[in-house]
């Protein structure tokens, strides 16, 4: 349990010849987090770097992931990024036991990085003391819901675990697996400045132009791991380990960019407080639909076999055979979106972040006849679906009073 968790890595800290940190599992299967990166971001020293909102490489004292080295059971791991930090949201929290952070050199390490070394440790079968047998099923719900129609708002996490031993209990077996489904949501909106030059509101602050945009990620992970530990006799222990993972990531972005004052629409009936256009109409606009698509198939195999033996009580040996794979393809789709010239607008309502308050009746966006390309999925997120279907009544943009100008605006 806890306990005996929290008992195992002070007993850890205090035997090693190093400073080090450590976090162990209260139970099989059981460290809470979504990833092992998670875990050891809790550690003193170490910070986690986050990408599309969940936790990947690691930092030991305010170094980047490029200055340290990661193992797994003592063997150099293979990054599936770009570059040689490894990204720990490949390993599931479910299928690791222990990680122990080395910040200071040792010289019981093979491969040992300028900042630190995390060694990611598996469990040991004949360690237990009878059968393990550990299942996990967790759910999650995303508040945002689903801001493209083509996304969920619902994921799960399942895990497994059997460990059993045999042969009067010189031979320990143990199987694990994992997966992950856990989709994210995400708005955002971006103003792209506010000349003071737009007629008839010279001299006054007017919003140049603007960006609402919905993203939708959907990042599904399985993982699978066996141990084989034999005692052969009391001189020669032989343990073989295989690690695998897949991590499929997608992320689905569609958004809605106009020019309003640097895009040579003109402004009428404009509306001027405190030396702010707060309400106007711009006719003449030609906003830009885009829909982006960035893929990820990231595979990571390891597999070690270490042979210790023990020769007499002075003297022991130790033979290690290991390999590791990685492979990804990411892919970034072209923009893909309607073209410009398919698109006919020619009034919307704007409400700067400045004033409190919005236009009761929206204005309608007029002769708006979007014409999709072949093979093009047309925005239809929570967020643009009033804007590209035209079928609505328009759109307007407004914020707290408290805002200021240049703080992202909430979309109606």
């Amino acid at each position: 349990g806890i306990r005996a968790g929290i008992e195992s890595a002070i007993e850890r800290k205090r035997e090693s010849t190093s400073v080090v940190e450590v976090v162990s599992a209260e139970d099989l299967g059981k460290l809470p987090d979504i990833s092992i990166a998670d875990s050891i971001a809790r550690l003193p020293g170490l910070t986690a770097q986050r990408v599309a909102g969940r936790s990947s490489t690691i930092s030991i004292r305010g170094l980047a992931g490029d200055y340290s080295t990661t193992l797994m059971n003592g063997r150099e791991q293979v990054s599936v990024g770009d570059n040689r930090t490894v990204e720990f949201d490949q390993f599931p929290s479910e299928l690791i036991n222990q990680v122990v952070v080395y910040k200071t050199p040792d010289a019981s390490l093979v491969g040992q990085g300028l900042a630190g070394t995390v060694d990611l440790r598996t469990v040991r079968p004949l360690s237990f003391s009878e059968r393990v047998t550990s299942i996990n099923v967790r759910g999650e719900k995303n508040s945002q819901g689903e801001l493209n129609s083509d996304s969920d708002d619902f994921g799960s996490r399942v895990s497994a675990f059997y460990i059993d031993k045999f042969l009067d209990d010189r031979l320990g077996i143990a199987l694990g697996y994992a997966r992950l489904d856990s989709p994210g949501q995400a708005e955002r909106w971006e103003a792209w400045g506010y000349p003071d030059n737009i007629s008839p509101a010279d001299g006054a602050f007017t919003l140049g132009g603007g960006k609402v945009q919905a993203a939708s990620t959907d990042n599904v992970r399985q993982g699978l791991l066996g141990v084989m530990e034999f005692n052969v006799n009391d001189s020669y222990t032989t343990v073989l380990d295989v690690y695998y993972s897949r991590f499929e990531k997608t992320e689905t972005t569609r958004f809605l960019e106009t020019g309003l004052g640097w895009s040579g629409a003109s402004l009428s009936n404009p509306t001027v407080t405190d030396g702010v256009t707060t309400a106007g109409t711009f006719n003449g606009i030609r906003p830009v639909l885009r829909n982006d698509l960035n893929e990820g198939d990231d595979k990571l195999f390891a597999i070690g076999w270490a042979n210790e033996f023990q020769i007499n009580d002075s003297w022991s040996a130790k033979l290690d055979f290991s390999a590791r794979k990685a492979s990804w393809k990411p892919t970034l789709a072209p923009v893909r979106g309607l073209p410009t010239t398919s698109i006919s607008c020619s009034t919307a309502a704007v409400v700067h972040p400045t004033s409190a308050s919005v236009a009761t009746t929206p204005i309608p966006i007029r002769s708006c006849s979007p014409i999709p390309a072949a093979g093009v999925r047309t925005a239809t997120s929570r967020s643009l679906k009033s804007m590209t279907s035209c079928a609505r009544s328009g759109w307007i943009w407004r914020r707290p009073s408290s805002m200021a100008p240049s703080a992202a605006w909430n979309s109606v």
